[in-house]
């Protein structure tokens, strides 16, 4: 044994001299030590202390097993489905094809700032909500998509080929500063489409229209033919195809000119491109015309007075509403939309409030105001909003409880603004004499003035049905977006 091996014990660890001795500290002690809970007082375990503990026990559980859900919903591609709802018009059997129609603002990732979406957490990661917006599209299976505020990046790295993937051709346009655009999708085993029209609103700005301000936004119109297939299995079908447009009107709190101009333009461009694709297609059967979109305005503004009813007088309350929007661009014409962020209507409150108009400045918006009136009374046509017609036959409660067309409460629920943006129009003549201010079209004028029979649409939760604040979309396991998506199945004959 060696001299410095502790005799008496061969089976000692040998400790040299010069070796440091590590004495283990207290939290090293206690490891591996159970602890020793300290006994309660008797006295004090009484049966109301004993239940609150029990209470809290079961409140630590129950967070725990949230956190867990909400953690595993993380990698799901869970969202809440609602009901697509049949009208009186749902029976088959008529012959008419049925093709159902979305509409989408699905946020573009480029606008997902976190103090404009304070409480979704990781829903508003493009990893989480790509995956459910993709899961949304496939469960509801539209024939056509509208899609507003796509990403032109993720359409060209991810969504293309998964919309291919899909069953569905798509068509993209954006504005070249924007870093977002709209996108029309249809099956190609339904449809086919040789003819696109790029409508850019700030192109079409005139004197006697001008553009307050340039706002970068577009809209896309495509002529879908239908496959000649289809004419064996539906030989009711009366016209040659869909002319379908999509858009995202100007955003701004103040655009409500803007917006009533550019839904001018869109129906005037709808018309000349339907015209055109007659000749072009030696067409005599014309087209089903519709449009979707984000709109950016609620059933009572001017964009929706001015496109759904003719011929076009508005109250006072819109009329000063455009006015006033004239008048604050003007007073800011060195002002751009690219100085601004898109979607932030909160920037306006550190603002100073514009001066007061002269007199003057007054009657040259008003002007301009009654300018844009009259060449929306010029079209032949107007515009129908589907939900309007028909969503109080398939929801009793939700139906015109903010407005006087019947339609639903909202289809955007942020954080901080809440209400009804987006739509699915159909288009039909205007003979310019006939009244259509005040009147709701029924579901059985519709058809008979368009072809169009509205078979089901997509239900909208009530302001209720969204759960406590905060509730603002998007949110884990309830909805990828700041919008709702609609859609409408709809029967051609």
């Amino acid at each position: 044994m060696s001299e410095n091996s502790i005799s008496g014990n061969d089976n000692l660890t040998e400790v040299r001299a010069n070796d440091d001795v590590k004495v283990p500290n207290s939290k090293e002690q206690k490891k591996g030590t159970k602890k020793v809970k300290k006994a309660k007082d008797p006295k004090t375990l009484t049966p109301e202390y004993i239940a609150e503990q029990r209470r809290l026990r079961q409140l630590r559980k129950e967070e725990k097993r949230s956190l867990e859900i909400e953690e595993s919903k993380k990698d799901s591609n869970e969202f809440i489905k609602r009901e697509l709802a049949p009208t009186p018009y749902a029976e088959e059997g008529d012959g008419s094809f049925n093709v159902k129609v979305m509409t989408y603002n699905v946020l573009a990732q480029s606008l997902t700032r976190r103090e404009m979406f304070p409480f979704s957490g990781p829903a508003l990661k493009w990893k989480y909500r790509s995956r459910v917006l993709l899961a949304e599209i496939k469960h509801y299976d539209p024939d056509i998509v509208c899609l507003q505020e796509l990403d032109s990046s993720q359409y060209n790295s991810y969504w293309r080929k998964e919309f291919d993937a899909m069953g569905y051709t798509s068509k993209y346009h954006k504005a070249d500063a924007k870093s977002h655009g709209i996108c029309i999708l249809f099956k190609r085993d339904k449809f086919f489409c040789n003819h696109l029209s790029f409508v850019s609103y700030d192109k079409e700005s005139s004197e006697a229209l001008p553009a307050h301000p340039v706002t970068q936004n577009v809209g896309l119109l495509a002529c879908l033919q239908f496959n000649p297939k289809l004419y064996e299995s539906y030989p009711s079908i009366s016209k040659d195809g869909i002319i379908i447009g999509t858009t995202h009107l100007y955003w701004h709190p103040f655009g409500t000119y803007e917006r009533t101009r550019q839904s001018y333009v869109l129906l005037k461009k709808l018309r000349e491109f339907s015209h055109t694709m007659s000749i072009t297609n030696e067409s005599k059967r014309g087209w089903y015309q519709l449009l979707a979109g984000d709109f950016n305005s609620q059933p009572v503004d001017g964009p929706y007075f001015c496109m759904t009813s003719k011929p076009v007088t508005l109250n006072k309350d819109v009329s000063n509403l455009l006015v006033n929007s004239v008048n604050y661009w003007l007073e800011t014409s060195d002002k751009t939309d690219e100085e601004e962020v898109e979607g932030d209507t909160n920037d306006d409150d550190d603002r100073p409030m514009f001066r007061d108009p002269k007199q003057s400045e007054i009657e040259k918006a008003s002007g301009q105001v009654q300018s844009l009136l009259t060449h929306h009374n010029s079209l032949s046509s107007r515009a129908i909003s589907l939900y309007s017609v028909a969503y109080k036959l398939v929801d009793e409660k939700n139906h015109g409880v903010n407005n006087d067309r019947d339609e639903p409460s909202f289809s955007n629920w942020a954080h901080a603004w809440r209400g009804l943006l987006d739509y699915i129009f159909v288009m039909c003549e205007w003979d310019g004499n006939e009244d259509c201010r005040y009147s709701i079209d029924s579901i059985g004028e519709v058809h008979s003035k368009t072809g169009v029979k509205v078979r089901k649409l997509l239900k909208l939760p009530s302001p209720e049905d969204m759960g406590p604040e905060p509730s603002g979309q998007p949110k884990v396991g309830q909805y990828p977006s700041d919008h709702l998506c609609l859609m409408a199945e709809i029967g051609l004959c």
